[in-house]
């Protein structure tokens, strides 16, 4: 079921109010300076906290951070790469020089007579060496920039966060690793000849290694006895892998508190979205939370509707009306969050003695809990591990339910990459450590007097300023994008309180520690340092993540986190309160011009808004909630009854704009293991029914997984990859024909494989094949729509394809998850209705390479592709393979039309892997309140690539100065 966040209406401070009155329907007061007194308030949906600039993975805690973080690089209104004093870039310009056989060549060049890339002639770029083939950027780093705290950004920063990006223990989304550059694969395994394939090995076995670990506690709690006995026996004999195995039970029991909080937060959103699942009659939060976790049980009458019980039968069973539902004791729990978490939590992994579960008439367990909600650790680590450790390994709770836990709930996905990041840790820590730098980066030092030739043209040097070399191998046209990366403060997110905590017997590593050949003050008798330590995954856990930093940010951006007050914000309730998220400016943020101006002088000016603000708003609300005032700005789905709306009144204003993304459906290859089963789910899939969704002109159907946006979208993908050849499709809904067809080819699939239906008489039923390791794999999966209700334009789509496949041998129901976002960073859904946003240049390295480390390749069950049994994914292993390698030699040339080639093959592979199924392209809509936003600032004239608020900075509030 989908969840969306609670929605708070209730008006929340004093001072809130009157910061939210201060901006009424009517119109400010012109006597006010409203951009000093009032504040701008924009949407935003569900949020995950997790507001730092090298971990967040939601688009809306993305966009938080994206308020006080400036990059490198950014683009222009065409989604050209762009810097200069006019943009808050830290490069001032930039130059691109590709050397081939010792001649250069600069494919920038401004000369029409220029040769700008070499001719290879019949040679393969692979085959060439990169001592002979190879391309040189140079960023020259702007002067002058300051953090929002008044320290200044210099090339020490830029280095911190560039390592920081390619350590091997990093795990967030960036892949700037991806980019072959030299002496990468040496630095980031510590082998001085390493190549790609050496990375790619040493990451595949990491990966096995936390299979491994998996596997063992899957064994050691195993819901069979004599696998469990056979596990248990070795333990016996080895203590300490036995403790080993136990530390690993530990974390997977914090991790699983997170995903039932999270449960939480979605059974939340269900209850207070404006329209109920009918079907179910739930109304509050509480029985939406135990049905989804499974404690209260559903059944169905013969036409499919939901029995419901009653709160007054003497059994303990609800009734209302026709519908009823089993809820056992459950009438009698205390509904109150933390209360009811804690039970269900102790009702299934939890080790406190009965007696000690209740205290004071309400449930607890042995976690400490933080500020965000967050499990921190167990209170029976105090009484010491061994303890601890046994009363995991002989609690019923823990026998009965570790298994499924780390099977089947989302927390195997979060406990593997915790596995993964320690497995590479501890590898590096054995190996040690000896390459310290990467040799394809390197840093210069220009003089006043010198000059520097980018881009933009030829820049007079009057100080001394760094120059940020970077050299890889052969060319990549994705690689000056991922060199774009983020630049945030070293002193602050390597501090020397939470460093000198982490490492506790004083030893500097931290921003203290940097020392780096060509940067001023670099002692060669002293260790090489980025500022922090190399390939350590409790680095990264205890400082990067450190509980006073992992949710507030800090950076050099347009805004500051602040609190309701508009002071600094000291801590991450200040700054997040109420679902509502406070900025407040940056008086700094005019040095990211370079230009060492003040900030009436400077080419770009400090926010002429002072205070801005973030409330959380359902989706199915945010146009009332701009209509009311409640919110200024928003992008409320395009449909026809929305833009009809905002036509209508004159107070509001809009701009439409195609999206440089798409939607599609996903399918998890962990959760639907078997080819043919995910293909009959897609042929079940009648995308055109998307179409009465958005108006006419607003949004159109797309066949393969690219935006339209993008130079390489196939010219030639005008219908479905998969539907019946023989059934015309003509873009409408084709009703019964295309159900009768795709039933048979449904059939088709199924008899050609394993599955057998469940039923005595072998035709009844659900289909079903026991798995490689003995176990039961049913066709019973959950269709998720991302989002708190069914308002979806794929809602339809799946609601129909259930309809299809539960009258072939499926058991499918279609849920919606306010979550699902975040649930698919740690690849936690099987079948589910989402959006992309896509990058600029269409690489699609990070989203579908085998040796793509972000957290998107979960969605499509990966790891367990490239790791699993040779029978059930070895086809789909090659595909998987096939599809890298063209990836891979896309990046290998420049030229758009042989790219474009090789993406529409690349496409095709991702079709015949089945894992996704791509449905619309929309265009967004903006809706603004025309009487508090002054449209003169706004950038009208908006493209895929630059938004309304592309310069946010220069943005007034009507009446302001």
């Amino acid at each position: 079921m989908k969840k969306f966040a609670r929605i708070i209406c209730v008006m929340l401070s004093a001072v809130l109010c009157i910061s939210l009155a201060a901006c009424p329907s009517d119109g400010p007061d012109p006597d006010d300076n409203v951009n000093e007194t009032s504040s701008l308030v924009f949407s935003v949906q569900e949020l995950d906290n997790v507001f730092n600039p090298y971990f967040s993975t939601s688009g809306y805690d993305s966009e938080i951070v994206g308020n006080t973080q400036v990059g490198m690089l950014t683009s222009d209104r065409d989604g050209q790469v762009y810097c200069g004093p006019q943009q808050p870039t830290v490069a001032m310009d930039y130059s691109q020089i590709i050397t081939y056989d010792g001649v250069e060549y600069n494919p920038n060049s401004k000369d029409p007579n220029a040769v700008k890339t070499p001719d290879l002639g019949d040679n393969k770029p692979e085959d060439i060496s990169a001592e002979d083939y190879y391309t040189t950027y140079r960023f020259l780093i702007k002067n002058g920039i300051k953090f929002s705290d008044g320290q200044e950004l210099t090339i020490k920063d830029v280095l911190f966060n560039l390592y920081t990006f390619l350590d091997p223990a990093y795990s967030g989304s960036s892949t700037i690793y991806s980019t072959a550059i030299k002496g990468m694969n040496a630095y980031r395994t510590q082998t001085p000849d390493a190549d790609a394939n050496t990375s790619s090995q040493l990451n595949r076995t990491m990966q096995a290694n936390a299979e491994a670990r998996l596997k063992e506690i899957r064994n050691a709690f195993h819901t069979n006895d004599e696998t469990r006995n056979v596990q248990r026996e070795y333990f016996d004999s080895n203590p300490e892998e036995k403790k080993a195995m136990l530390a690993d039970a530990a974390k997977v029991r914090l991790l699983f508190w997170d995903e039932i909080n999270n449960d939480w937060k979605n059974a939340d959103a269900q209850a207070n979205a404006d329209k109920l699942d009918e079907d179910l009659g739930f109304t509050e939060a509480w029985e939406f939370f135990l049905y989804n976790e499974g404690i209260i049980s559903v059944t169905f009458d013969s036409n499919g509707k939901v029995k419901r019980y009653d709160h007054d039968d003497p059994a303990g069973l609800y009734k209302k009306g026709d519908k009823m539902i089993e809820y056992g004791d459950t009438k009698s729990w205390n509904h109150d969050k933390d209360d009811l978490i804690a039970r269900v939590y102790n009702t299934f992994i939890g080790v406190l003695p009965v007696d000690q579960r209740v205290v004071n008439g309400k449930n607890v367990t042995d976690l400490v809990i933080d500020e965000r909600g967050k499990a921190v650790k167990s209170k029976l680590e105090e009484q010491g591990l061994d303890a601890y450790y046994n009363a995991i390994y002989n609690s019923s709770n823990c026998i009965s339910n570790m298994f499924n836990i780390v099977t089947y709930w989302g927390t195997r996905g979060t406990a593997t990459d915790d596995f993964v990041a320690e497995e590479k840790s501890k590898y590096f820590a054995k190996q040690g450590t000896g390459i310290d730098t990467i040799s394809g980066i390197t840093v210069e030092k220009l003089t006043a007097g010198s000059k520097f030739v980018g881009v933009n043209g030829e820049h007079e040097i009057t100080e001394d300023q760094y120059v940020l070399q970077i050299q890889i191998e052969r060319v990549d046209p994705k690689a000056i994008w991922n060199f774009g990366f983020t630049v945030a403060p070293m002193h602050y997110y390597s501090n020397a309180e939470n460093s000198d905590t982490y490492r506790a017997n004083g030893a500097s590593v931290d921003y203290r520690s940097f020392n780096y050949p060509g940067v001023d003050g670099y002692d060669s008798s002293k260790d090489i340092s980025v500022g922090r330590p190399f390939g350590d995954k409790t680095y990264f856990d205890e400082v990067l993540k450190a509980s006073n930093i992992i949710s507030l940010p800090m950076g050099a951006g347009i805004y500051k986190a602040s609190n309701v007050g508009a002071g600094t914000a000291a801590s991450f309730k200040e700054f997040c309160d109420d679902n509502i998220v406070y900025f407040t400016r940056n008086d700094y943020f005019h040095t990211t011009s370079g230009e060492k101006a003040t900030p009436e002088n400077s080419s770009i000016c400090n926010a002429k808004i002072k205070s801005v603000r973030y409330k959380i708003i359902s989706a199915t609300k945010l146009l009332d909630s701009i209509i009311n005032g409640e919110v200024h700005y928003g992008d409320p789905s395009a449909t026809a009854q929305n833009v009809a709306t905002v036509n209508a009144n004159s107070k509001l204003g809009k701009v439409d704009v195609w999206n440089n993304g798409y939607g599609y459906i996903g399918i998890n290859a962990t959760y639907v293991p078997d080819l043919n089963v995910r293909k009959a789910i897609m042929y079940a899939m009648d995308t055109t029914l998307i179409s009465s969704y958005y108006p006419a002109n607003t949004a159109e159907l797309i066949f393969r997984p690219m935006s339209t946006c993008s130079w390489a979208y196939p010219k030639s993908a005008t219908k479905p990859y998969y539907y019946p050849e023989d059934l015309e499709y003509t873009g409408g809904s084709q009703g019964d024909t295309f159900d009768n067809k795709v039933g048979d080819i449904i059939e088709t699939l199924m008899t050609s494989g394993t599955y057998r239906y469940s039923g005595f008489n072998g035709k009844t039923g659900v289909w079903q094949r026991t798995l490689d390791d003995g176990t039961t794999h049913r066709c019973k999966y959950t269709f998720t729509i991302a989002g708190a209700t069914d308002d979806h334009p794929a809602f339809t789509t799946m609601k129909k394809a259930a309809e299809i496949l539960n009258k072939h041998g499926f058991d499918v129901t279609v849920k919606t998850d306010a979550q699902a976002l975040s649930k698919l960073a740690a690849g936690k859904l099987t079948v589910w209705a989402a959006a992309w946003s896509s990058t600029i240049d269409p690489d699609m390295y990070q989203v579908y390479h085998m040796d793509s480390a972000a957290t998107s390749v979960k969605n499509w069950g990966y790891p367990d592709i490239l790791n699993g049994t040779e029978r059930t994914y070895k086809e789909q292993k090659a595909i998987v393979q096939e599809l890298s390698d063209k990836i891979t030699e896309a990046r290998s040339m420049l030229d758009q039309n042989e790219r474009a080639a090789i993406y529409e093959e690349a496409l095709d592979l991702v079709m015949d892997l089945a894992v996704e199924l791509p449905t619309y392209q929309r265009k967004n809509l903006y809706v603004y309140r025309n009487d508090i936003i002054d449209t003169n600032t706004l950038n009208l004239a908006a493209t895929p690539y630059s938004g309304p608020l592309a310069r946010m900075w220069e943005v007034s509030m009507v009446g302001g100065k």
